[in-house]
């Protein structure tokens, strides 16, 4: 029953999110990235079922799941890699993707050809001494070269691994300074769910990795060691699917919102890049006329306020200063030094605190309605990042501050 449930947890773990997740796309009509999410957790349920059937030790099935377990076993990762890349970025070239699944599909097609041509002595030599015992002392023939097959898919996948870590969190960071520069309210926007699995992923690849060295047969027999893994993968891939169901906003919704809102006069540019990074805070000599640009901005935000729109958007500004978004993110990030959301939102919190002390009767959710925010969620992260305390604890100094000047 224990060996049942520690083979079994990661399968029914996938399978309900690729049940969770086909619905919603049925339902809804989710974006390509959801659907690629799909097939990513399909593929992994695959995968765990034929772990199921290796720790079961249903020899007659092996020939086959080993054939689909290496396939499965070096395609997640780029399965993963391409919902991270429909996620996030502007430049999709599918073909791309063919690519990326080529080694998976090449290794587990050797696989399966090589079982298929290979006398069953030599398969079930290569089975039960090598799968199940890591001993290559007797193989020979297709026996040997079913081995050679699964020591180039082991490299393979830890090569896949190192491959979405580093370019997961640089697509991850990009998508982030562009929200940054184009929304003053980011809830539900950022990639920091995504983010947090990728950080998750470096603790599970590290388990992955080395349970890829040191090979499948010596977790057999070992019911408590191979729970280690079996239960760090459940929690992952949950994590995964959690965080995909609620990561609605992608790239192709901000790219929607840039066309709706964008200029179309003749001295618009294009919508840059992502290689292109006009918002960029890092200090640059800024040019006269992003400094005047910056100075009608400061005056602008003062006078009318805008900040206290809810879903303020940096083409709002541009609508206004009668220039374009591309010109408005130069002059924040070169002028003034900062992001337009973390523009926006210090004056809002600028503006919460003069309520604060003028309105003192107000509640906390009152303020942060009136000064622009969209939820109370949002008014305390930013209030907490900005002042480094809580809209509570600065509410109660003043209180005390204000009976302190009655009694005196």
């Amino acid at each position: 029953m224990k060996q049942f449930f520690v083979t079994s947890l990661p399968v029914f773990v996938c399978g309900f999110w690729t049940l969770v997740l086909l619905l919603d796309a049925i339902w809804r009509n989710s974006g390509t990235h959801r659907r690629w999410l799909t097939v990513f957790m399909a593929v992994a349920t695959t995968l765990y079922v034929c772990h199921f059937v290796f720790f079961n030790h249903m020899l007659n099935l092996i020939p086959v799941s080993d054939t689909v377990y290496i396939f499965s076993h070096l395609a997640v990762h780029p399965l993963f890699l391409i919902y991270l890349f429909e996620l996030t970025s502007r430049s999709i070239r599918p073909r791309w993707y063919l690519t990326w699944l080529c080694p998976a599909a090449l290794i587990g097609a050797g696989v399966g050809i090589t079982y298929l041509l290979a006398a069953p002595q030599d398969a079930e030599a290569f089975i039960n001494n090598y799968l199940y015992n890591n001993d290559t002392s007797s193989l020979e023939g297709l026996g040997l070269a079913l081995v050679y097959l699964h020591r180039a898919a082991k490299v393979i996948f830890t090569l896949e691994v190192l491959c979405v870590l580093y370019v997961g969190y640089r697509l991850t960071y990009q998508f982030d300074r562009q929200v940054l520069a184009t929304y003053s309210d980011v809830e539900g926007k950022t990639m920091w769910p995504i983010r947090l699995i990728l950080t998750m992923l470096i603790v599970t690849s590290i388990v992955s990795l080395l349970c890829n060295a040191v090979g499948r047969y010596w977790f057999i027999g070992t019911l408590w060691w191979l729970a280690i893994p079996s239960t760090c993968f459940s929690i992952l891939l949950f994590t995964i699917g959690y965080a995909g169901l609620k990561q609605d906003f992608s790239m192709a919704d901000m790219v929607a919102d840039m066309v709706a809102d964008m200029e179309t006069g003749p001295n618009s540019p294009p919508l840059p890049m992502e290689e292109e990074e006009p918002i960029a805070t890092q200090q640059q000599p800024a040019t006269s006329s992003t400094d005047l640009l910056a100075s009608h901005l400061e005056k602008l935000m003062t006078d009318e306020r805008l900040y206290l729109q809810p879903d303020l958007k940096v083409t709002d500004l541009a609508k206004a200063l009668n220039t374009n978004r591309v010109y408005v993110q130069q002059a924040i990030g070169r002028s003034l030094g900062t992001t337009f959301s973390e523009y926006v939102n210090r004056r809002r919190i600028d503006h919460a605190v003069a309520l604060m002390k003028s309105q003192p009767e107000k509640s906390i959710l009152d303020i942060a309605l009136m000064s622009g925010f969209s939820s109370q969620a949002s008014f305390y992260r930013n209030f907490n990042h900005f002042l480094h305390c809580s809209p509570k604890e600065l509410k109660t100094l003043l209180e005390e501050q204000e009976k302190k000047a009655s009694n005196a």
